[in-house]
């Protein structure tokens, strides 16, 4: 049996910007955008200070 491991990173503040989709993308339909739901908790930029 191979050895296994786990590799763990620090959470970066920035990346969390990703999961807001500010950029527009060719595959999101604009016209269907305003039935999305969506739910934004602490931020971690905000739990960091």
């Amino acid at each position: 049996m191979g050895a296994t491991s786990i590799h763990v990173q620090a959470v970066k503040p920035g990346s969390e910007i990703h999961n807001f989709r500010e950029k527009e993308l060719d595959y999101v339909r604009p016209e269907l955008s305003h039935l999305n739901e969506s739910w934004v908790g602490d931020s971690i930029s905000h739990r960091l200070e």
